[in-house]
C-alpha cells in the first residue's frame, strides 16, 4: 500500500487500477477514494463498468447508488426519529433488498443448466432397478400355480405360512428402503448445487432499487 501511496502523483492505466482494487489492501476508505482518483478516464470507465467483480466496499465507493434505497420505497418523512424507528427502517431497506434479490435470482437461475449427473444418480437408477425386480419377483412367484400338499390332520390347526414369499416381500421393503436412501441424497446434491450458484450470484449481484 505504501508503494501505491508514493505514485498518487501519476495516473493509473486500466490494468494497474484492476490489479490494486482486486487485491483491496487499502486501510480506510478514504485512500479508496484517492486511489480512484488517480485512474486515468479510459481506467474508471472500464473499472465502473465492470465494478461488480470488487469488494462491496470499493463498489461502494465507485457507485454509492448501488446501495441507495429510494426513500419513497421506504414511505417515511424526514422527521427526527429515535432508535426504534431508525431500526424499523433498516429492516425495511433490508427486506427490499433481500426481495429484490429473489426476483433476480429467480431470473439468473432459470438461465442456468442443471447439476451434472454423478454417482448419486447412478446409486439412484441402480436403486429404482432393484426395487422394480424385487417387486417384479414377488408378483411372479403369487402368479405361480400352487401345488396343493397333504397336511397330516395335527398341523392343520396352524396357521400356513410362506417363508419363500415372505423373504421376497422382506426383498421388496430393503429395495424400497434403499431407494428413498438414494433419492435423498439426490435432493441433498440438488440442494448443494443451487445453494452454491445462489451464494456465487450474490457476491456479484447489485440491487437496482
Amino acid at each position: 500500500m505504501s508503494h501505491i501511496l508514493k505514485q498518487m502523483n501519476q495516473w493509473y492505466d486500466q490494468s494497474t487500477m484492476d490489479e490494486i482494487l482486486t487485491r483491496d489492501e487499502f486501510l480506510d476508505e478514504d485512500i479508496i477514494d484517492e486511489v480512484l482518483n488517480c485512474a486515468s478516464q479510459h481506467a474508471w470507465e472500464w473499472i465502473y463498468e465492470h465494478r461488480a467483480k470488487y469488494s462491496t466496499r470499493i463498489r461502494m465507493r465507485i457507485e454509492p447508488d448501488d446501495y441507495r434505497v429510494s426513500t419513497d420505497k421506504l414511505k417515511i418523512r424526514v422527521v427526527e426519529l429515535t432508535d426504534k424507528e431508525w431500526e424499523r427502517i433498516q429492516r425495511e431497506k433490508e427486506k427490499l433488498i433481500d426481495d429484490k434479490f429473489e426476483e433476480d435470482w429467480i431470473k439468473h437461475s432459470s438461465t442456468l443448466q442443471d447439476r451434472g449427473l454423478t454417482t448419486v444418480d447412478s446409486e439412484l437408477d441402480d436403486a429404482w432397478e432393484k426395487f422394480c425386480i424385487a417387486r417384479e419377483t414377488y408378483t411372479k412367484y403369487l402368479e405361480e400355480p400352487i401345488v396343493k400338499k397333504y397336511v397330516p390332520p395335527g398341523g392343520r390347526s396352524k396357521s400356513a405360512t410362506d417363508p419363500r414369499a415372505d423373504k421376497l416381500q422382506a426383498d421388496i421393503v430393503k429395495a424400497e428402503n434403499e431407494y428413498d436412501l438414494a433419492q435423498k441424497a439426490v435432493e441433498s446434491a440438488d440442494e448443494v448445487y443451487w445453494n452454491t450458484k445462489r451464494s456465487e450470484y450474490r457476491i456479484t449481484w447489485m440491487p437496482i432499487m
